[in-house]
C-alpha cells in the first residue's frame, strides 16, 4: 500500500503584483530563483506596514509597528546583529521595507546582508531565518481573499505570469475592487510561488521480503493534482474550470496506484474562497490544527485542522 504525502510549500515570500512586475523586468536573480515555481495562487489582503519603526545601533534592533487594515500590533523588535558584517554598517527603512549594508559599498550595486519586506519579514520568521519579539498574530495578518489557483507546466510559474501577461491576473486587475481606498489594488493583490515536496509512505505486507526505497512521483504529475485539488475543495473565482471529474483525470495521480495521497500548504498562510478556507502551517508537528486535502479512491475531503484537534482533546 502506498501513500503519498504532498507538501505545497513557498520558494519566495508573498509578494505584490506590482512588485513582482518590477522584479520581473530588473531582476534576473529572482527570476532564476523562481524557475522550480509551476504552482502559483493569486489572492488579495490590505497592504501590511511597518510604522514607528527605528534602528537601535547599539542593540541593532529594529523596532516597529506592524498595521494590516484594522490590525495593529506595536513594539515589535527584530535583532539584526547576525548580519552586521561590519563595524559600520547602514540600515535603510520605509513602511513596507528593510535594507542592511555596509557603510562602505555602494547600495546601487551592491546586494544587501539582509533584506525583507513586511511579507517577507513573517515569512523569515516563520522559518526561524528571524525572530519577531513581541504580541502579535501572525495567522490573522496572512489571511488572503484567494481568487486563482494556476499551473505552469511548460515553463515556470513567473515566466507564465509576465512573459506574455496572463488573462485571469489581468481580470483580477480589472473587476475587484481594492479593500483600501487610498491602495492601488496592484499593490493588494499578492502572488504566492509554490513547488511542492512529496513524502511517500508504503506499508508492506508481512510475507514480502524485498523493502525498496518508494519510488516518488513525478513532480508536473503532482502539481497537475494539486491545481485540480484545490480548485475542486475551493472553488476558486477565476478558475472557470473546475474539474467536476476529478479525482479522474489524465494528468495527475489517480492511476499511479496509489491508495491515498494528500495536499497541506506548509506556510502560515490562510487562504479564505467561496467555497471553503484552508489553512496552512510551517511546522505541522509542532501545529496540529493545519487543513489538508485527502484524496482516497473517487473521494476528495477537506480535513479541518482545527476539528480534528477538538475531537482528539
Amino acid at each position: 500500500m502506498k501513500v503519498s504525502l504532498n507538501a505545497i510549500k513557498l520558494i519566495y515570500p508573498p509578494i505584490s503584483n506590482r512588485f513582482a512586475d518590477h522584479l520581473w523586468e530588473n531582476n534576473q536573480e529572482v527570476r532564476k530563483q523562481l524557475t522550480d515555481s509551476h504552482l502559483y495562487m493569486l489572492a488579495q489582503r490590505q497592504q501590511l506596514y511597518f510604522e514607528s519603526y527605528t534602528y537601535d545601533v547599539d542593540s541593532a534592533s529594529f523596532n516597529f509597528t506592524l498595521v494590516c487594515g484594522d490590525l495593529k500590533y506595536e513594539n515589535l523588535s527584530v535583532d539584526l546583529s547576525e548580519f552586521l558584517v561590519e563595524d559600520d554598517m547602514r540600515l535603510e527603512a520605509g513602511q513596507q521595507h528593510i535594507r542592511i549594508y555596509p557603510a562602505s559599498v555602494d547600495v546601487s550595486a551592491e546586494e544587501p546582508t539582509y533584506w525583507a519586506t513586511t511579507d517577507k519579514l513573517l515569512w523569515d520568521h516563520s522559518k526561524e531565518v528571524i525572530t519577531i519579539q513581541g504580541d502579535f498574530d501572525a495567522k490573522a495578518i496572512s489571511t488572503f481573499y484567494l481568487y486563482y489557483v494556476g499551473i505552469s507546466k511548460s515553463n515556470d510559474s513567473f515566466t507564465r505570469l509576465f512573459k506574455n501577461g496572463h488573462k485571469n491576473r489581468t481580470k483580477i486587475l480589472s473587476n475587484e475592487m481594492q479593500f483600501s481606498g487610498n491602495a492601488r489594488l496592484s499593490d493588494e493583490l499578492m502572488i504566492f510561488f509554490f513547488d511542492c515536496e512529496e513524502t511517500m509512505v508504503k506499508q508492506y505486507d508481512l510475507d514480502e521480503i524485498e523493502f525498496n526505497i518508494p519510488n516518488l512521483n513525478n513532480k508536473i504529475d503532482i502539481i497537475s493534482d494539486a491545481e485540480k485539488a484545490f480548485i475542486k475543495v475551493l472553488d476558486c473565482k477565476y478558475n472557470t474550470e473546475k474539474y467536476k471529474n476529478y479525482p479522474q483525470c489524465l494528468d495527475g495521480l489517480y492511476d499511479k496506484g496509489l491508495k491515498s495521497y494528500s495536499y497541506h500548504i506548509d506556510d502560515d498562510l490562510n487562504f479564505i474562497a467561496p467555497k471553503a478556507t484552508i489553512k496552512g502551517s510551517s511546522n505541522i508537528f509542532m501545529e496540529q490544527d493545519y487543513d489538508f486535502i485527502l484524496i482516497s479512491g473517487e473521494n476528495v475531503t477537506l480535513f479541518k485542522g482545527q476539528d480534528i484537534v477538538e475531537e482528539q482533546a
